[in-house]
């Protein structure tokens, strides 16, 4: 990723430093001597979560939530720091049809969420039922962190919220089609493009909001920049989504089996041909009918003439 820079400007990586940290450790897990090389930053972006919509609460606490409290104490005793930007969700708040760039009352007060998870008694599972019945813990944990920076009482800097929409491979830099994951849409892309998914449930009609890593990177330095010119002790939230430029999931689908057979991926099983239902019935039907029982057949073939299998 930094290929580009390396040959435009490589002075610009030599103020590059690492410091090892463990999100779930008091004060992220830095020594004194990690802080105090901290003591020149001006911008801190706070970016570091777990992705998994159906993480345990008590995990998706640590992680998505106590986290965001140790990043602002000790944004609070670096005496530099103009602006900390955390980087949220565009569905922290996907209860309501329309979310608009402001911070929504959190499902519960943190201090009973915070009681409720040192109690040792408590049932995780009635607790997530009684907390978000519509939510997952993700969007749960997320919406909660959003609170805290919200109730924060910042000391000589402001804060932001940034919430992407569905984060994919970039547009133009570094390089048009960058990714190092393999995580939601992109995924998709290469499981179809390998021939193995063949069925996707989704309505086709819905839209699918995907932003370019790079645009959102882009935005979230450009907020950074406004935030740390324009200080103000209340937060600021920007939404970054595909509104004005929207796909939809059935384009995506067509989208797919259209250029991955113009480009095809190297040692494809199958020739690409994604189909997208919305019926969780015939989801199911069709998934054990093109996927389950092929990829079982194969197995099954490899195994019984000697081929090593994965």
């Amino acid at each position: 990723v930094f290929d580009v820079l390396r040959g435009n400007s490589p002075r610009q990586l030599e103020k590059l430093q690492v410091v090892t940290g463990d999100l779930t450790k008091d004060m992220l897990g830095l020594s004194q001597d990690s802080v105090a090389q901290l003591k020149d930053v001006s911008v801190v972006f706070h970016s570091a979560a777990t992705l998994k919509f159906n993480e345990k609460l008590r995990l998706a606490v640590n992680l998505n939530l106590q986290p965001v409290i140790c990043v602002l104490e000790i944004c609070d005793v670096l005496p530099n720091v103009l602006a900390f930007i955390y980087v949220s969700t565009a569905y922290s708040n996907s209860e309501f049809s329309r979310v608009e760039e402001k911070v929504y009352p959190p499902a519960m007060k943190l201090e009973t969420l915070m009681k409720k998870l040192k109690e040792g008694d408590m049932d995780e599972e009635k607790l997530a039922e009684f907390i978000f019945p519509k939510l997952n813990t993700y969007i749960f944990s997320k919406a909660m962190a959003e609170h805290v920076i919200a109730q924060h009482k910042n000391k000589g800097y402001s804060s932001a919220i940034f919430r992407p929409s569905i984060v994919v491979s970039s547009l133009h830099h570094p390089t048009p089609g960058w990714i190092e994951n393999l995580n939601g849409p992109s995924g998709v892309i290469v499981f179809t493009g390998k021939g193995f998914l063949r069925v996707m449930r989704s309505n086709s009609s819905m839209v699918g909001d995907m932003i370019p890593v790079d645009i959102a990177v882009d935005t979230m330095i450009g907020v950074a920049w406004e935030t740390a010119l324009q200080q103000s002790s209340s937060v600021r939230v920007y939404n970054c989504t595909s509104t004005e430029n929207p796909m939809t999931w059935g384009e995506f689908k067509n989208y797919l089996n259209k250029y991955l057979r113009e480009y095809p991926l190297e040692n494809a099983f199958w020739v690409p041909a994604l189909r997208d239902v919305h019926n969780a019935f015939l989801y199911n039907i069709q998934e054990v009918l093109l996927q389950t029982i092929p990829l079982y057949s194969i197995w099954y073939f490899m195994k019984l003439f000697g081929y090593k299998t994965r």
